[in-house]
């Protein structure tokens, strides 16, 4: 059993070690300083944005005399904001 823990323990050891050796880049990677301030990133979303889009689509689907679900994602699929109008079926 002692022997069990004793890998065990290493493994951990090299998982801990090889994520840290990861997360250093090389600064040939990285962006900073005034570079950084420059960037304009049109692909992401934020929540107040997402929020506008759902209630004009509310707005639209009021209208025109139905309910619907507005769910707004990302680049990448991912949730940003989900509403669902009372009385959808």
């Amino acid at each position: 059993m002692k022997r069990f823990h004793s890998v065990l323990l290493i493994f951990a050891i090299a998982m801990f070690a090889t994520t840290a050796a990861a997360q250093t880049s090389p600064s040939q990677f990285v962006i900073s300083g005034d570079a950084a301030k420059k960037i304009n990133d049109f692909t992401t979303i934020n929540l107040a944005t997402a929020q506008r889009i759902a209630e004009t689509c509310e707005d639209l689907a009021r209208k025109e005399g139905v309910a619907v679900s507005v769910y707004i994602l990302d680049n990448d699929g991912n949730d940003v904001y989900m509403d669902r109008m009372d009385g959808q079926g």
